[in-house]
């Protein structure tokens, strides 16, 4: 009894001093209190159609072309309005009948001053309704009144019900899962295909490269055959010498292709290593997916 006391006290004591119509430029009308004013413009708290949640708004003035303020009398019953509409019934939950009493006390008093509201009539149907169910001992589940024995009982289905729902999305979304890593695996298989290729026919280009090779010589004087030279002073003998050629090493120029052929057998061998890692880790994804898939499965059961 004294928490619904004090439901009722705290929602009374949220209500808003004063209602406040702004008039702006875009024709759009703003119903709230204002809570501030600048020489710019106004802070306006305004809230949501059932009054459960409050926000403050910034206006600029220059955007106002009107302001009506309700009179203490209209501030009265808006006040009152506001504050039996922060009253709701719940669609799969029943209230004690001391609490229903109490807020249809609350309408009735409230219609007794301003008879002509609709709204709160129509709520007050609903809330009377709603004790005569519970004074009979019937309870709410899906805005449906049933024994207690059967709310039980349907509630335990939508449980029952939400869980299967929410195992079929499950291996739907593992099942999603593995498929994308089989596509991504049937990929890199290609890839790894398609590099091999290139990475065999470059080295086997390279293999078949051959390097310019020039011997390199020198000359070595041996000796000759002498004979006689005819001068001034007499005859000399001399003996010529003559050169011989051997080679005393070679110069290798390498092919203006050797470079390209290992720069390409370089990257495809890299490129394999990566394709490689990726391949085995997309195995061991497939694997743990398809356990998941297995363990969904069972949920199922």
């Amino acid at each position: 009894m004294k928490r619904i006391v004090a439901m009722l006290l705290i929602a009374t004591a949220t209500l808003p001093g004063r209602a406040d119509t702004l008039t702006l430029t875009s024709g759009e009308t703003v119903t709230g209190e204002i809570t501030a004013e600048t020489s710019n413009d106004y802070s306006v708290r305004i809230a949501n159609p059932n009054f459960t949640i409050t926000a403050i708004r910034i206006i600029p003035k220059t955007n106002v072309t009107s302001i009506v303020r309700d009179t203490p009398e209209q501030q009265a019953r808006r006040a009152a309005f506001e504050n039996l509409c922060r009253y709701h019934l719940q669609p799969d939950q029943e209230f004690p009948t001391a609490y229903y009493r109490q807020v249809i006390a609350l309408m009735e008093k409230f219609l007794a001053t301003y008879p002509d509201d609709d709204v709160i009539r129509s709520k007050l149907a609903q809330w009377k309704t709603e004790l005569a169910q519970v004074t009979k001992g019937l309870v709410k589940y899906n805005n449906q009144w049933l024994p207690p024995e059967q709310k039980t009982a349907a509630r335990k289905l939508a449980l029952e019900q939400a869980r299967l729902q929410a195992a079929r999305k499950n291996l739907q979304t593992l099942q999603q899962r593995l498929d994308d890593l089989q596509t991504h695996q049937k990929d890199l298989n290609k890839e790894i295909e398609t590099t091999t290729t290139e990475l065999d026919r470059a080295e086997a280009a390279l293999a078949n490269l051959q390097d310019f090779v020039e011997p390199v010589y020198e000359y070595r004087p041996i000796g000759g055959a002498p004979f006689a030279l005819s001068t001034r002073r007499g005859p000399i003998v001399w003996s010529p010498p003559f050169w011989e050629r051997y080679m005393i090493g070679e110069n290798v120029t390498r092919h203006p292709l050797r470079t390209y052929y290992e720069q390409q057998i370089a990257y495809n061998r890299n490129r394999l290593a990566r394709l490689q890692t990726d391949l085995d880790q997309t195995i061991r994804d497939i694997r743990v997916i398809r356990a998941d898939i297995e363990k969904a499965q069972a949920d199922l059961k």
